[in-house]
């Protein structure tokens, strides 16, 4: 069992939803999103977060958000991200990851996300996002065809960027994986977002 994995189960914590997305263009709409998540969130003692650990952005709103409601919250970034890192009064555990070749770069980062969570809110993004949901559509795969453990995703629409694209349900994604781990209708809203993922995690 890894560091990660022993202080959840210590934690009592049994599923892990991470964020990702921009905010650059629709700041409160995306902090509306996020609030109404965690109206959903917050009712549940088992459920830690995920982001990107860095202090902009929805990183950084998500991971607050959570601390206001003692959900335990993780980051997770890569070296280069080191000097944007949220205090460590805020992340309750953050894991740096050092990179595999040459300099760090942002990406470095995005399997490590993809290994660590239960199901995925996306709100907008650009190519950050577009690489977080690449890897963990690409565990899903491999995950339906050995009768796995499936990671959830829920785009949220109305944000361009990534995630209006993955909520278009995009002829590349594989239909098993949109049959099996995206929401059947539109998702709107954080509230819709947050119990579809509870649903599917068997939580609700």
């Amino acid at each position: 069992m890894d560091k990660l994995s022993k202080i959840l189960d210590e934690e009592g914590i049994e599923i892990v939803i991470g964020f990702s997305g921009g905010s650059d263009e629709k700041e409160l709409e995306v902090k509306q999103v996020l609030e109404e998540s965690f109206d959903i969130l917050k009712n549940h003692t088992n459920i830690a977060i995920l982001t990107g650990g860095t202090e902009w952005g929805i990183p950084n709103y998500a991971t607050r958000m959570a601390k206001e409601h003692d959900i335990f919250t993780i980051g997770i970034l890569p070296e280069t991200g080191l000097k944007y890192k949220l205090s460590d009064d805020l992340l309750d555990y953050s894991i740096v990851v050092p990179s595999r070749m040459g300099e760090s770069n942002y990406g470095d980062e995005s399997e490590l996300f993809a290994k660590n969570i239960n199901g995925m809110i996306i709100i907008g993004g650009s190519s950050g996002t577009m690489i977080e949901a690449s890897h963990t559509i690409k565990i899903n795969e491999r995950n339906i065809k050995y009768k796995m453990p499936l990671i959830y995703m829920a785009p949220v629409s109305g944000f361009a960027g990534f995630g209006d694209e993955l909520a278009s349900k995009p002829s590349y994604i594989k239909q098993d994986v949109l049959d099996e781990c995206f929401p059947e209708y539109p998702i709107v809203d954080g509230t819709s977002a947050a119990t579809f993922l509870l649903q599917k995690n068997g939580i609700l």
